[in-house]
């Protein structure tokens, strides 16, 4: 089963309860947060209260910091309604890592790791078999709109691969103009969740995502 997960980056910013609720309603599974700093990306989106206040029983959230320093910052971001947490891999050292990893997995959140397209995907092996969830990311993160870059393809393809072949359980996400061009290359290459904005909330969200969910 596909798991959808539409980016809260293009939904109506002045009634975003409302959006989480037509999101659900359209068959969504969580709804994908991303946080910008201002200092990893240029732009500033969702701090730790936007966090708070979204999260509600009416759906998961899955939060992407895309910020510069997650260990100072994870403990804030641990809300109640929040299914996967995930870093990237250029904000962090082994030593970050185990703390963060410790705080999530033990408010029993699901860790995610992930990277930007132009950094080397070996950055992040040493830390496969202790995450939940690898995010591929098929654009330049902190901005929403791109075109789909065919190194997520090429980097699900690779870690779908590496799952097999060492027996982990990380479940495979994709971000970064997934549309309807696309997403059937993504899920044939491996993925277990979709995450897309613009695409998914022009219009008839809930036909799309069971295009998604359908393949």
């Amino acid at each position: 089963m596909i798991l959808v997960s539409p980016s809260l980056l293009s939904a109506k910013l002045d009634s975003l309860g409302n959006e989480l609720i037509n999101i659900k309603k359209a068959g969504a599974d969580f709804a994908h947060l991303d946080v910008m700093d201002g200092h990893f990306v240029n732009n500033i989106a969702f701090g730790p209260s936007f966090a708070k206040f979204l999260s509600t029983p009416t759906i998961p959230l899955d939060i992407h910091l895309m910020i510069s320093n997650p260990r100072f910052y994870i403990e804030k971001f641990i809300v109640e309604y929040a299914e996967f947490i995930t870093i990237h891999v250029e904000t962090i050292n082994e030593s970050d890592f185990n703390y963060i990893e410790k705080v999530v997995h033990s408010n029993n959140k699901k860790l995610g790791i992930t990277l930007r397209p132009s950094t080397d995907i070996d950055s992040i092996i040493k830390y496969l078999n202790k995450v939940d969830l690898v995010l591929v990311m098929s654009v330049e993160p902190g901005f929403s709109g791109q075109k789909f870059n065919s190194i997520g393809l090429e980097r699900l393809t690779y870690l779908s691969d590496y799952r097999k072949k060492h027996n982990l359980s990380y479940l495979l996400e994709i971000d970064g103009g997934v549309d309807n061009t696309n997403y059937k290359d993504c899920i044939k290459c491996g993925a277990d969740i979709i995450v897309s904005g613009s695409y998914l909330f022009s219009n008839n969200m809930e036909e799309k995502i069971k295009e998604f969910k359908n393949v």
